[in-house]
Parts: structure tokens; C-alpha cells; sequence
């Protein structure tokens, strides 16, 4: 009997504490900002020395084009010239401001650039409203050569910053892009749930951005998910009478099943005094009392089945260290699927696979783009 009590209270409270953890970490709304926890010790024309006190930050001496922003400006760093414990000497070309001088504080970015089409490679970009269940939300527009609009979807938490990387690609190859914002961005609105939803409502204002480029001169799209932008894309396509107009798809770090992404985290984390690691039994305790306590249906948020069904070609970009989104998730909705390919980045975290070899991922989405007719 005391080992079913024991059992009881384990589970009954350590499921309740994780499951808080869960609502806070993957389902309440916050907008993180930007962390000056980083220090230039040395600066030239070409390079710069950062120091890292805390000895925690991954990028400062991780291989690839990284953004590095400061009260002030903007640069892209990418070779690694020296490293040290501590710090790392990068190579440095300066895209925005004025260089930062010895003693600034700087923060590491795997945006790659800043603040949106225009600033980052002069792009000539609109700032558009598209009409959504919820009342207008805001987009960027960069018009094209092709009738095929790109559309772009970023991350939860994230900002249409995090698309740039892929959205100069599209550019070039003269699809009209629009960046769009969704339900619970910074100044938009809010989900009546008060939660992040992956997708099962945000599929609706990205319906009404693809309205919005059908009714611009668009003949279809081509729509391009980052994380959780991919799961909004699955649930549009599973449910919007929009989906028949599009015309192909590109996943990058695709979130399609959050049960899995919130079990790979938890799976990191350890139990509170003993310091254990955390028993899958209690993780999936901890997961039915969040749907227990909030609107979350995790069963719904396993897209993978339904997007592998999509008769439409896709290319999945996803890096093999992804600390958030499991890459087994991408394997599993590759395997057996004739109209998705599969790219893995060796050795990239999440959503950082075109940091880690740009010119690979450029490759692939190229080559991908390219098979669609103009």
C-alpha cells in the first residue's frame, strides 16, 4: 500500500510540476529579448574578439555565419581565426551601424541578419495587412518576376527576422515573397486561448495571407515553415479550402509533433533535489496533465501521418544536433514518402542548418525551386 501511495504522490506531483514547466516553457506567450551577455575585447576592420564570462554560449565558437548585434549595429561573423577558453577571434564584416569598441556588449544571433528585407540586402519591401479571424495582422511584401508567391512562416517566439536566411534565396529566384506575423506576435493579436496553439488555430490567419496573395496576383504558392511555422503549415493544409493552391513546400527544423520536441527537452532536464535524470514515465505523466490543465491536445499536434499524405513536393532542411525538435521527426515523415526529401545538416542546432553550411542549404533550396515552373 506504501509503495502505491509513493507511486501516487511521485507521479500525481512530480507530473503537476513538469507539467508546469511545460505550460510555461512551450505554451505561454512571451517575447524573449535580446541579451547583451557577451563582450568585444578586441576589434579590427575585419575581425573581432568576444569574450564569453558565463562559458555558456554554444555559437561563440561553433563553425558558420552567425549574426552579432550591439546597442548600434550589426555584423555577420564567421570564420574562427583563434579560440581560447572563453573566447573566440572571428572574422567580421560589418552589414548595419557603426563597429561596436572594445568593453561593448554584443549578443551571438543565428538570424545572420538584421531587421528585415530592406535593411539586410535592400530589398524592395511593403509593409502590407492581411485580414484573419482575429482582425489584421502584418506582413512583408517583396514583389517578384514569378506568379507563384513564396509565403514564410516563422517560429514560435521567434520574429519574420528569423526568415531572411531562406527569403534572399527566394528573391533570387523571383518569387514575390510575404513574411507574415500570426496570432500572439509582438503587436498583434492575441489567441482568445491565451497560449501558443502550433497551428491548430494559427492556420487560419496564415488562410488569410495566402488570400491575401491570391487576391495580389498570385496563381498559387510555395509556402516555407521555420520550427513551428511548419506545424501552422500542416494544419492549413489539413484544413483550410485554400490548401489545393499550393504548390510545394519547404520545412526548416520542422515542429510537427510537439509531444516529441517537449519529451526531447524534458529528457535534458533533471528531478529537482536528486538531480536524476527525468523518467519517461514521469514526462508522460506530466504531458496528460497539461492537457488536463489547458487546451492542448497533443495527439492533434502530431502532424507528421497527415503532412506525409500532402501530394505536393516538399523539402525538408533539419540538422542532426537539433537540441528542440528531434530530427527523428523529420526522418520519420521522409520514410516512405515519394514527395519529401530529406536534407540533414551534420552538427547543426535547431533552425540553424543554412548557418552551418550555407552553401549546401542555398544548394538544395535552389535546385528544389528550380524544379517549379515559373
Amino acid at each position: 500500500m506504501l509503495v502505491v501511495v509513493l507511486a501516487l504522490l511521485f507521479y500525481g506531483a512530480g507530473g503537476w510540476y513538469f507539467s508546469g514547466q511545460i505550460v510555461a516553457d512551450a505554451l505561454e506567450v512571451d517575447y524573449p529579448g535580446t541579451v547583451y551577455d557577451l563582450e568585444v575585447t578586441a576589434i579590427t576592420a575585419d575581425s573581432v574578439t568576444i569574450s564569453d564570462p558565463d562559458g555558456d554560449d554554444n555559437e561563440l565558437g561553433r563553425e558558420g555565419i552567425y549574426g552579432l548585434q550591439w546597442e548600434g549595429g550589426y555584423a555577420q561573423i564567421e570564420r574562427i581565426l583563434d579560440r581560447r577558453p572563453g573566447s573566440a577571434t572571428r572574422s567580421f564584416s560589418l552589414l548595419q551601424g557603426t563597429p561596436p569598441s572594445e568593453g561593448a556588449k554584443v549578443d551571438i544571433t543565428r538570424y545572420a541578419f538584421p531587421v528585415d528585407a530592406a535593411t539586410a540586402f535592400g530589398a524592395a519591401q511593403q509593409e502590407v495587412e492581411f485580414d484573419t479571424p482575429l482582425g489584421a495582422m502584418d506582413a512583408w511584401v517583396v514583389p517578384g518576376t514569378r506568379t507563384t508567391w513564396a509565403v514564410l512562416v516563422h517560429g514560435k517566439g521567434a520574429t519574420r527576422v528569423e526568415t531572411l536566411r531562406a527569403q534572399k534565396i527566394f528573391l533570387d529566384a523571383g518569387f514575390p515573397v510575404m513574411t507574415i506575423t500570426y496570432r500572439n506576435d509582438r503587436n498583434q493579436p492575441l489567441d482568445p486561448t491565451g497560449h501558443y496553439r502550433y497551428g491548430a488555430t494559427e492556420w487560419a490567419d496564415l488562410e488569410g495571407a495566402v488570400r491575401y496573395a491570391l487576391g495580389n496576383g498570385a496563381g498559387d504558392v510555395v509556402l516555407a515553415g521555420f520550427s513551428t511555422g511548419s506545424a501552422i503549415i500542416a494544419s492549413f493544409l489539413d484544413r483550410s479550402g485554400e490548401a489545393g493552391r499550393v504548390r510545394a513546400v519547404v520545412h526548416d527544423s520542422p515542429n510537427l509533433d510537439l509531444e516529441a520536441a517537449v519529451s526531447r527537452e524534458a529528457l535534458e532536464r533533471s528531478l529537482p533535489v536528486v538531480g536524476l535524470p527525468i523518467p519517461r514515465s514521469l514526462i508522460w505523466a506530466a504531458e496528460r496533465l497539461t492537457e488536463l490543465r489547458t487546451d492542448v491536445d497533443f495527439e492533434e499536434l502530431d502532424y507528421v501521418d497527415r503532412v506525409r499524405e500532402v501530394d505536393v513536393p516538399q523539402l525538408v532542411l533539419h540538422g542532426t544536433e537539433d537540441a528542440r525538435v528531434p530530427i527523428e521527426v523529420s526522418r520519420r515523415l521522409a520514410d516512405g514518402a515519394e514527395a519529401v526529401r530529406l536534407v540533414e545538416f551534420p552538427g547543426a542546432d535547431h533552425v540553424e542548418a543554412w548557418n552551418v553550411d550555407r552553401a549546401r542549404f542555398e544548394r538544395e533550396m535552389r535546385s528544389f525551386l528550380d524544379q517549379l515552373a515559373a
